[in-house]
């Protein structure tokens, strides 16, 4: 007869609390960008850049005009649905998607290890 005693009481291991930290991390991370867009919306920033570059393709005018914007066309593609939201809401959703793209990134590089502490490399 074997018995399992779990000291656990929450039934929560050790990885899934790392996981929720991490979560926790990030989520904050976007929180902290958003506040800081919002109260300074141009400051640290080079979204006018891509914003410019948008309205200029709009414009049927060439994206390369200002000297700012050093990308291939085919990200104003990419940039267009956050330039269509009114600022600074696009500024906040383009980087939110971004870190979410990055966090999520990294989550799936990490899955590929196959390491026990993968959780806390999330981290």
């Amino acid at each position: 007869m074997n018995l399992v005693i779990n000291n656990n009481s929450s039934g929560l291991d050790k990885s899934d609390v790392y996981l929720r930290v991490a979560i926790a991390i990030w989520t904050l991370s976007i929180l902290v960008v958003g506040m800081a867009i919002f109260l300074a919306p141009m400051k640290h920033t080079v979204t006018h850049v891509y914003n410019y570059a948008v309205q200029q393709w709009l414009e049927d005018k060439s994206i390369y005009d200002s000297g700012n914007f050093h990308y291939f066309p085919q990200f104003i593609f990419l940039f267009m649905p956050f330039h269509s939201l009114p600022s600074p809401f696009g500024d906040v959703m383009w980087r939110a998607v971004s870190i979410g793209l990055l966090s999520w990134g990294l989550w799936r590089i990490i899955n590929l290890v196959q390491l026990p502490q993968n959780k806390l490399l999330f981290l």
